[in-house]
């Protein structure tokens, strides 16, 4: 509902933390068990599905005024490239979907139904094949298992706080960081004390993300209104600013 759709790629010497950073104090860095050419295939499929701007012959998003006004200011200050950035949002009509008329702020919702999601672009297709039941307000609290520790189902709290059981043979635990490793530790049994796949110990530490800087800004008079064939010049780098 509120991702701002910004897709970017991990850096190749991302993965490679501890030998371009060495040892941090207090930190345990290490580097990724995987390259980025290993994970370049399924960034493939991801930016295809999701139709990423700036991929697979996608065009790169128009600027705004806001944008072309913040481009302005970063080239004052020295930068070399701007853009609009690799974002899951329709530059172009893709998937049965508009393309974006750049109407409100992403983290607001979906109103055109240009920004790929799960919510609007995926649930949908799954329900109307009728093979998926999508249970709103209702909130997972841990994974049971057999005594040979196969899953057989997961415990969920109702929105009225009642907790229910769904029996099931396959369940795919896909909460993000936070809510994954929530899931997983509060799964902890006599078989598995420290909580499900945590055998290392290591779920729900050593969390790592990309930080982002937002400005909010109110000025005395409007933007510019900058001709089309001037917007698309703030679209020839592919760096963010």
């Amino acid at each position: 509902m509120h991702w701002t759709a910004c897709s970017l790629r991990a850096q190749e010497h991302e993965f490679r933390a501890k030998d371009v950073y060495g040892d941090i104090a207090g930190a345990s860095l290490l580097n990724w068990p995987l390259t980025l050419a290993e994970l370049e295939p399924y960034y493939d499929k991801a930016e295809d599905k999701m139709g990423v701007t700036g991929s697979h012959g996608i065009p790169l998003l128009d600027a705004n005024n806001n944008q072309i006004v913040m481009a302005a200011g970063a080239k004052k200050v020295g930068y070399k490239e701007c853009s609009t950035g690799n974002m899951a949002i329709n530059s172009r009509p893709r998937d049965g979907r508009p393309a974006t008329i750049q109407d409100g702020f992403c983290i607001q919702g979906i109103r055109s139904n240009a920004k790929w999601s799960t919510l609007n672009a995926e649930i949908p297709k799954g329900e109307a094949t009728g093979n998926l039941e999508v249970r709103p307000e209702c909130h997972v609290l841990r994974i049971e298992h057999d005594k040979s520790g196969k899953v057989t189902g997961v415990v969920c709290a109702d929105k009225h706080g009642n907790h229910q059981r769904q029996r099931a043979h396959i369940v795919c635990v896909a909460g993000n960081s936070i809510e994954t490793a929530r899931i997983l530790l509060n799964s902890a049994s006599s078989l598995y004390p420290d909580g499900l796949a945590n055998s290392s110990g290591q779920v729900g530490k050593n969390y790592m993300r990309h930080t982002t800087g937002i400005i909010w800004a109110v000025f005395d008079k409007p933007g510019p209104d900058v001709p089309r064939k001037h917007a698309g010049r703030l679209n020839q780098g592919r760096t963010i600013s």
